[in-house]
């Protein structure tokens, strides 16, 4: 039906752009490297929230350098981090790693983290964008609870399945 047939087009895209997705972070954290190692592994994800916040705010080397506890207790209780673990750890992490360069090249460098963090940022909004399309579509279709009911089955998971099964009941 043209239900299931625009389920199987939304999951599609969506697992295309979850590869964009992970290829944008591969290149980011590349680049990270290089430019500022301590900022990379400094939360559990590269494109978590934090992650993306942390590095649009502290884009440079200088701006790791600047750091004191103070301040990035103080920046991650504005951004309300529920992570686990203190400012006083992330900032060793930070300190404990290689430094990047600093003062001009370091500023030329902030173009390249700042235009790799703009393509990240909108393929992770983009990606929740189709989440929610997926899981209306999918609610709203009438084989939605035979494939809901499946052990483990979230609702993108459910989704895709009946996306790719389809509903013609005879197969």
């Amino acid at each position: 039906t043209d239900d299931t047939t625009v389920l199987r087009r939304l999951c599609r895209a969506r697992k295309d752009l979850l590869k964009h997705r992970i290829a944008a972070a591969n290149q980011l954290r590349a680049h990270l490297d290089g430019a500022m190692p301590g900022a990379v592994g400094l939360f559990c994800a590269l494109d978590a929230p934090i992650s993306l916040a942390f590095l649009a705010r502290f884009g440079t080397q200088d701006a790791l350098d600047g750091l004191s506890e103070a301040r990035l207790a103080g920046w991650l209780r504005r951004q309300r981090y529920s992570g686990r673990t203190s400012a006083a750890v992330l900032l060793q992490r930070i300190h404990a790693a290689p430094r990047g360069p600093v003062g001009e090249t370091a500023a030329g460098l902030e173009a390249i983290t700042g235009a790799l963090l703009a393509v990240l940022a909108s393929l992770v909004q983009q990606i929740g964008v189709l989440d929610k399309r997926i899981a209306a579509a999918f609610n709203a279709h009438p084989d939605a609870p035979i494939f809901a009911g499946l052990p483990k089955a979230g609702t993108l998971r459910a989704a895709r399945l009946l996306g790719e099964i389809g509903d013609a009941r005879g197969r």
